[in-house]
């Protein structure tokens, strides 16, 4: 984990759970509880922990502070999308 930056856990749904948080190279990373780890290309600003809620699906959405300062969400499917809302 990069230093500075904190995990997010959220439970699912259908049972287990999933965290989300920052390597040491700045990338949105996230791991259930199976151990099943991965790390995306999506860079987050450096010492900022990502957020992580479940959905009533099973899924997931991750919210970070992208490297621009722009808010952005990705789901479990692992698409991303801004809000185009600037972060301080």
């Amino acid at each position: 984990m990069d230093p500075g930056s904190s995990p997010s856990i959220t439970p699912l749904s259908g049972g287990g759970y999933a965290e989300a948080f920052q390597n040491p190279q700045h990338d949105l990373c996230n791991r259930l509880e199976t151990v099943t780890q991965a790390c995306t290309s999506l860079a987050i600003t450096a010492g900022t922990s990502p957020s992580i809620a479940g959905t009533a699906d099973g899924g997931y959405t991750e919210a970070y502070q992208a490297s621009t300062g722009i808010l952005w969400n990705r789901n479990a499917a692992g698409t991303a999308a801004t809000t185009g809302l600037g972060m301080m």
